[in-house]
């Protein structure tokens, strides 16, 4: 099972006392923190502030991005010079709100709950109330602040953010930095997302940025809930040595559709019970959304299902996952 601080956890004995002192130290705004260890390097003690950023996100207060830290060799002694993003007065202000909203999310959820339904409701709640900001240089958006009190963040701030919630949910969780194929712009972009623990000793990883509804100006989706490695592996790139393997889980709410006479049955359904936003998966890889399109629209014409005014696709080739939002007269 993966430990909730996972990264710390796989840590030599020395290094996690090492990072034990200077948690405690940053816990207590300590501008100068003293590690007295002959062994421990400066290159090691930076290593340690790369876990805090990926472990710990109710560390929030400190950013090793903007403000790299500064370590100063003494012999043994190396000191750690740090820069508070707030004070300690902002900082416990910021908690209360944290703890506010944090159990107003967690609310209709309770620990008996089995685990997908939690980290469902997690997943739904940051990707329908959370904002992606493009090109954002706010430190509160690669942190929990960001997410939690104002409704947006960059990628970082919603994996951290999930993170810190499945942990208050007594989920397994862990950050996931890498890379990604931005299928809008073709380019590869930093970043991060998480993987979780789903039970029977297996693993899954979600991406909440990729599957927020207000960022791609629809519903929330599930593009990228629960996928295996291969699923994600085709736009999502990371070192698959440092974290678990993922087989991912599969969603049985989600229909899996075999043909286009499947897909005509499942649309006429939709209409019928007045669904007119939802998600599904196609075994076929279409060439491209708009194939799609026009496989929807000879379904619409050919059932005559004049209702439908207009309709719009989100359609991801790599994963075959579709969301569908009809327009109806």
């Amino acid at each position: 099972m993966v430990n909730r601080k996972y990264y710390y956890s796989k840590l030599t004995p020395m290094l996690r006392s090492v990072l034990d002192t200077i948690i405690k130290k940053l816990q207590e705004f300590e501008s100068i923190i003293s590690i007295i260890n002959p062994v421990v390097t400066s290159k090691q003690i930076g290593m340690l502030f790369e876990i805090i950023d990926k472990d710990f996100p109710e560390l929030f207060y400190i950013d090793i991005k903007k403000s790299p830290i500064k370590i100063v060799e003494y012999g043994p002694v190396k000191k750690i010079s740090i820069n508070y993003l707030y004070s300690k007065y902002e900082v416990d202000c910021f908690f209360d709100e944290i703890r506010d909203i944090t159990s107003q999310i967690l609310s209709p959820i309770s620990k008996s709950d089995t685990i997908l339904k939690r980290e469902k409701h997690l997943h739904n709640y940051l990707a329908s109330k959370v904002q992606y900001e493009y090109n954002s240089r706010n430190s509160t958006d690669y942190s929990i602040i960001g997410p939690l009190l104002h409704g947006h963040a960059i990628c970082e701030g919603y994996a951290k953010a999930y993170k810190y919630l499945c942990e208050q949910s007594q989920l397994n969780c862990l950050v996931v930095v890498g890379k990604a194929l931005n299928f809008k712009t073709g380019k590869m972009e930093n970043h991060a997302w998480n993987i979780l623990y789903i039970g029977n000793d297996s693993y899954a990883h979600v991406d909440v940025t990729w599957d927020s509804g207000k960022s791609h100006g629809t519903n929330l989706m599930y593009s990228y809930f629960n996928l295996s490695d291969e699923l994600i592996g085709n736009d999502h790139y990371w070192d698959r040595t440092s974290v678990p393997v993922c087989i991912g889980a599969y969603d049985d709410s989600i229909s899996v559709i075999e043909s286009a006479a499947e897909l005509a049955d499942f649309l006429s359904m939709k209409i019928d019970n007045k669904q007119y936003s939802f998600d599904f998966m196609v075994n076929k890889k279409f060439n491209n959304t708009e194939e799609l399109i026009e496989l929807i629209s000879k379904i619409l014409r050919k059932r005559n299902l004049t209702i439908v005014k207009s309709f719009r696709v989100f359609y991801n080739c790599n994963t075959l996952y579709v969301h569908c939002d009809l327009n109806i007269v």
